[in-house]
């Protein structure tokens, strides 16, 4: 993999025709790896995708697709502020750790630029991107309860 020198990333803008299928491989294995009971619907992953408002990127590294940022920008009546949103972001876990995902936060910062905050999730067991994101100063906003009413099975 690269070595701890700074790691110089560069975006193009997303293609659906050409990219989801990839972005949809990537996110498969992420949750297979991370989460195996979750259950996860393709068509309607790759649908959101498709439809749902915001700049998509790829992230590329030396011309190698390496992953996939999506942010969007929504307006709260209650704060009166634009508010920036990290929908998705996915780097192949090969180049996590090198420096990274520091550029495509300060990337989604600037494309965020004109919001007055920026809001992403993550799973509350996801301990390593948490970390992350506080690093970077990002802090605890919102919790997020779930019940489960009924059983699938």
């Amino acid at each position: 993999m690269q070595d701890s020198k700074k790691v110089s990333v560069k975006f193009r803008d997303f293609n659906f025709a050409k990219d989801i299928n990839v972005i949809s491989k990537w996110h498969v294995e992420h949750l297979e790896k991370n989460f195996p009971t979750q259950e996860f619907n393709k068509e309607l992953f790759e649908n959101d995708i498709k439809v749902l408002p915001g700049k998509k990127k790829i992230i590329l590294y030396n011309g190698e697709m390496i992953g996939f940022l999506w942010v969007n920008t929504i307006y709260n009546p209650y704060e009166v502020q634009k508010i920036g949103q990290i929908k998705y972001i996915h780097i192949d876990p090969s180049y996590q750790g090198c420096g990274v995902g520091i550029e495509v936060m300060y990337y989604s910062e600037i494309l965020l630029k004109e919001c007055k905050y920026i809001e992403l999730g993550t799973h509350v067991d996801n301990h390593v991107a948490n970390n992350f994101y506080k690093k970077l100063d990002y802090k605890p906003y919102r919790i997020t309860y779930r019940k489960e009413l009924w059983d699938k099975k």
